[in-house]
């Protein structure tokens, strides 16, 4: 059951540590919702090139 509440109004939510690394939380739960902690150096896509050159050539 979800608590109506207006807006700007402040709330404690209750936060769950289920997964737990190296001393840090790298996973909670917010009101049921599963969150994750993304590292730092998290990678973002794929690698660049190196040194800028195609890979495949015409």
């Amino acid at each position: 059951m979800a608590i109506e509440r207006a807006k700007g109004e402040k709330y404690r939510p209750i936060v769950t540590v289920a997964k737990e690394r190296h001393g840090l939380p790298t996973k909670v739960v917010i009101g049921g919702r599963e969150y994750a902690l993304l590292p730092e150096k998290a990678p973002e896509g794929t690698k660049p090139l190196r040194n800028n050159k195609r890979r495949f050539h015409k």
